[in-house]
């Protein structure tokens, strides 16, 4: 009789283990002060709210662990977008290895439904401590210079000209 009783606390161990490891975690965030630049210039200044839920995607062999994504709602300058996530490790770096490089990615869309338009790639870290945005859509108009027009970007946090590069290259993947 011992021995059932240790095998139904195991079981249930491993089922309350199971439960609190694929529930989601909640990421909520408010960005204040976020610098937006429009075809490369600083405009202004906003606030940017996240509302999200980290899941469990799917399995990774090549890290022997679960992706994660981030799915929820941004709300940018009183217009809320929803996310649809990106599973970076989908795609291998230069080096072959599979990493979501301590990033979340999604691509955000003002529609719910999966078959809208989407509006803006969304970045931010795992911290919460640095946050990308950028239109998708723009237009070159001098291919030799790469000039682009109608580019809009959010970007947190940014004191300089340096820290507006590194974050932009940290989050470009």
């Amino acid at each position: 009789m011992k021995r059932s009783h240790k095998s139904i606390i195991v079981i249930l161990a491993i089922i309350i283990w199971v439960i609190l490891y694929i529930y989601p975690r909640t990421f909520k965030h408010t960005y204040e002060n976020v610098q937006v630049y429009e075809n490369g210039n600083k405009v202004k200044k906003i606030d940017v709210k996240l509302d999200g839920k980290v899941y469990k995607d799917r399995f990774v062999w090549q890290r022997l662990k679960f992706s994660e994504v981030l799915y929820g709602k941004v709300t940018i300058e009183n217009k809320e977008y929803y996310l649809f996530p990106i599973d970076l490790y989908e795609f291998p770096d230069e080096d072959g290895n599979h990493t979501d490089n301590d990033i979340y990615s999604s691509m955000l869309s003002a529609n719910k439904n999966d078959g809208g338009k989407y509006e803006y790639y969304f970045d931010v870290t795992h911290d919460k401590s640095k946050l990308y945005i950028s239109s998708t859509s723009f237009q070159i108009t001098n291919p030799s210079s790469n000039t682009a027009t109608n580019s809009k970007e959010f970007v947190y946090p940014v004191e300089s000209d340096e820290d507006y590069q590194n974050i932009k290259n940290r989050m470009n993947h």
